[in-house]
């Protein structure tokens, strides 16, 4: 099992399973269930556990799951149930590696028509290697009070549903208009 996390899809994904299992010949179909729908046995959650002697290492399964509570649920069949004695989740966690110089630093974010950045990290990876790390801890999250905000920004940040209702409510308006034409020229 996994910890709870804030929500699927702010978390963190899981992307390696590895499983400590006792026995040392298996096969077994098994399936990875989310905890809100335990149901839930698509075929990106399928998997095989298998081991073949001589081999004695660990499971290792691929997995592309958000990190939440899972569930592994495996089909022993008539076989005795397997003996798993540890299970652990890899997860990539996302790191962001500048050189800068001392002080205080600022992240921007949230400008949605901004092309992603294309930097040559190739030529600068010896020097970034070379850069001994600092812990950096992120402060409060807080708007920039420096954005300057246009028609389509305003328009982009509201929620769908305001701009479905809005597309009913101006469909809505044009049709009386045009009834209410045909109506006089009749």
């Amino acid at each position: 099992m996994v910890p709870e996390s804030r929500g699927a899809e702010d978390a963190p994904r899981i992307y390696l399973l590895e499983l400590d299992v006792k026995e040392a010949f298996f096969e077994r179909p098994a399936r990875l269930l989310h905890s809100h729908n335990r149901s839930a046995r698509e075929i990106p959650f399928s998997i095989t556990l298998a081991r073949r002697p001589p081999s004695s290492d660990g499971i290792t399964v691929g997995a592309s799951a958000p990190l939440e509570t899972l569930t592994l649920e495996v089909d022993d069949g008539d076989n005795a149930p397997l003996e798993i004695n540890t299970a652990r989740a890899l997860v990539r966690v996302p790191r962001v590696v500048f050189k800068a110089a001392p002080g205080k630093l600022r992240l921007l974010l949230g400008n949605r028509s901004a092309a992603p950045p294309r930097y040559d990290i190739t030529g600068l990876r010896r020097e970034l290697l070379a850069y001994s790390a600092i812990a950096a801890s992120p402060g409060p999250l807080s708007p920039n009070e420096h954005a300057a905000t246009s028609l389509w920004s305003s328009v982009f940040g509201l929620p769908r549903s305001a701009l479905v209702w809005g597309a009913i409510l101006l469909a809505l308006v044009v049709l009386v208009g045009l009834t209410l034409r045909t109506i006089r020229n009749a």
